[in-house]
């Protein structure tokens, strides 16, 4: 099972790094492009790693920490922070005036943005079960090894 879930985020971030070469290839150059195409490439070289059992913990570890980086997005009193890059299934809570609850699904999704819009009143949090789900997994994978 654990063999078919690396194989399974091998294949989503190769279809992203082919992407993320062709935007840089035939499109202007753009930052986000770029970071995609090295955090795709890193992404690959961690699971390839992983399955030839080179550095197996530390490229775990690897996965486990930038999952988790990409599970919980927020905004606090004018504070954004938002890293998304990948598949997307959202819970976002907005403890705004109206305190709703919504959920959000993008097979694709590339979001970069940490920034302070100045004093507002507004809370957002967003949990993105993908993310959270692997992390979990590959540090239970770690934990076994």
């Amino acid at each position: 099972m654990y063999k078919n879930l690396l194989r399974t985020y091998f294949i989503v971030y190769f279809f992203l790094f082919l992407i993320s070469f062709y935007t840089l290839i035939f499109a202007r150059f753009y930052t986000a492009n770029f970071l995609l195409f090295v955090y795709c490439i890193v992404n690959c070289l961690s699971v390839i790693l992983i399955f030839r059992n080179v550095v197996a913990k530390e490229c775990l570890l690897f996965l486990v920490i930038i999952n988790i980086v990409q599970s919980f997005n927020f905004t606090v009193f004018g504070f954004n922070y938002y890293l998304l890059i990948g598949p997307e299934l959202s819970l976002i809570l907005d403890f705004d005036f109206d305190k709703m609850v919504s959920t959000n699904f993008s097979p694709l999704f590339l979001n970069f943005d940490i920034n302070f819009e100045g004093p507002r009143n507004s809370a957002i949090l967003m949990v993105n079960f993908l993310h959270l789900f692997a992390s979990l997994i590959f540090l239970r994978i770690k934990q076994k090894s």
